[in-house]
């Protein structure tokens, strides 16, 4: 903040001594009305330059840069920002009803951040604090958003910022920082574009890279790369990265560099020159950027898989990498979610059982942890609901059946398994195919079928939020499929639990109540539910 000051007392220096008649000052004075005399600026510059604001993007001067601004701001001066969801026509009607943001209930942040509510719109906070916000705006598709504040000193009809230094009283604090005016008396931020990373708090980051390589002169290398998983998944804002090994790349005239790269057949770069050279044995290899956060929205199919391939020239044709005269590392990174599942989907209420000793119950529950390709990843949430039951000592567990992890002469495991984005196993290796073992004659016994990756890890403070858990497969594991999945799984969480029937027995004994004796019939009634099954 001290350097911003500073930087902001040398400009108004600067002005000062240049005087209002100066060119820079004259920037910043506003245009003539429509239909008043020509000033001799626009005579001599023509038509004045557009407000920042008309371009729709982030224009706050030397405030932090936000990309929630983008969309949002300048919606007076950029129509299109009314239509970015599309456009509905209006219809008259006649009949006079409730305003249509009484219906409007904004989105959360979930309870990882909290958001601004629109309707009513809160202008108060805590302890009397006010804060005045960005304006709801319905645009013509029918979706509500909040504009985002300028914190920009705007030229009026009475002068520039100048005029504002020169009054007296306080700067308002977007002066120095638009994001200060994006939060409400109580702390919370405006609710984020739809365009913005931040409107999907609850969605995980995900980046995902491999190889791209090819050994002779002219020639083209082509992989594939899955993103998310299509069958469970849903993904946006996904962005393609992909960086070269410097090879035979340095001649500037004769054409040595990558001639194009493509996403799914579609060319996306082309001549590309890292001006570079592998030759050197005792310096490093360093990558060069051919494609940077290349937006994926209009490229990336529903199964979130990606065909990249790129070429290079015959003149290509010395200093390879690890033997390859092309060697790249696409990366894509994306915003992931499961799909929308059954509202019941994951919040089960958990089945007590009679636990392993004499008057001890556990509440179990569990998710399936599937998906069907190669090199896949899977996804499993739990949502605790206990009912009415205390728990403690919650503990997860993740058995995984055997399928194609016998890694025979090729890399055949489970890459990882994580629990809200901490990786808990990695390269694990089962080591059987239950189906190379039949047809062999020696088929695998019962508790070789399965594997257990993750044995009893204590989650009972991540079980208070839930628990996300991830697992993916090695490109290799593609055959002998369990259920019609190559990653077909199961999460357990077990906790000890008390159910209600004796959290109220205990109530009554301590308050002298008569349920101390139960008549059989009665401890049949509340007991009998809490034996069908036992836990080993």
């Amino acid at each position: 903040m001290a350097g911003r000051l500073c930087c902001h007392a040398a400009v108004v220096a600067l002005l000062l001594q240049a005087g209002a008649g100066s060119p820079l000052a004259k920037r910043h004075v506003a245009a003539p009305a429509r239909g008043s005399a020509k000033s001799s600026t626009s005579t001599v510059r023509g038509t004045q330059p557009k407000n920042p604001d008309w371009f729709g993007s982030f224009a706050e001067d030397e405030s932090t840069y936000d990309q929630d601004a983008d969309g949002t701001v300048g919606r007076n001066a950029n129509p299109s920002v009314n239509y970015m969801d599309g456009w509905s026509p209006n219809m008259i009607n006649k009949v006079r009803g409730v305003e249509p943001a009484w219906f409007h209930e904004s989105p959360s942040g979930g309870p990882q951040i909290a958001f601004q509510t629109h309707f009513p719109a809160l202008q108060t906070g805590l302890a009397g604090h006010q804060a005045k916000l960005g304006t709801w705006f319905q645009r013509a598709g029918g979706s509500w958003a909040q504009e985002y504040r300028s914190g920009v000193v705007a030229p009026t009809d009475k002068g520039g910022w100048m005029d504002t230094l020169k009054s007296p009283g306080q700067l308002d604090p977007g002066w120095f920082d638009s994001a200060v005016v994006q939060r409400d008396g109580f702390g919370r931020r405006k609710l984020p574009s739809a365009l913005s990373e931040a409107r999907y708090s609850t969605w995980q980051e995900r980046a995902v890279n491999t190889s791209l390589s090819c050994k002779d002169p002219g020639c083209v290398a082509t992989t594939t790369l899955q993103a998310f998983e299509g069958n469970g998944e849903r993904a946006r804002n996904c962005k393609l990265n992909v960086a070269f090994h410097a090879t035979d790349f340095d001649e500037e005239h004769s054409g040595e560099g990558v001639e194009w790269i493509t996403v799914n057949d579609v060319t996306v770069m082309r001549n590309c020159r890292p001006k570079a050279s592998g030759c050197n044995a005792t310096a490093g290899r360093p990558l060069y950027n051919c494609l940077l956060e290349l937006p994926l929205d209009k490229l990336m199919p529903v199964s979130g898989t990606l065909r990249i391939s790129a070429k290079i020239p015959a003149v290509v044709d010395e200093c390879p990498y690890q033997g390859n005269l092309l060697a790249a590392v696409p990366v894509v990174t994306c915003l992931v979610a499961p799909k929308n599942p059954s509202p019941l989907m994951g919040r089960e209420v958990a089945e007590l059982l009679p636990g392993t000793t004499g008057g001890t119950y556990v509440a179990l529950m569990e998710a399936p942890l599937q998906c069907k390709t190669r090199g896949c990843v899977a996804m499993a949430r739990i949502i605790p609901n206990y009912g009415s039951a205390r728990v403690s000592n919650c503990r997860l567990s993740v058995i995984v059946n055997n399928t194609d992890f016998d890694g025979d002469h090729t890399t055949e495991k489970i890459e990882y398994i994580s629990v809200n984005g901490k990786n808990l196993s990695t390269f694990s290796q089962p080591g059987k195919n239950p189906c190379k073992a039949r047809d062999a004659g020696t088929p695998l016994p019962d508790d070789q079928l399965k594997h257990v990756a993750v044995t009893d890890m204590d989650v009972s403070e991540e079980l208070v939020k839930g628990i996300l858990v991830v697992g993916k497969i090695s490109d290799f594991v593609d055959e002998c499929s369990s259920n019609g999945h190559l990653f077909d799984g199961k999460v357990r969480v077990q906790c000890d639990a008390v159910p209600k029937i004796l959290l109220q027995v205990a109530s009554e004994i301590s308050t002298g109540g008569d349920a101390l004796a139960p008549e059989p019939a009665r401890r049949s009634e509340r007991y009998g539910h809490l034996r069908s099954r036992r836990v080993a």
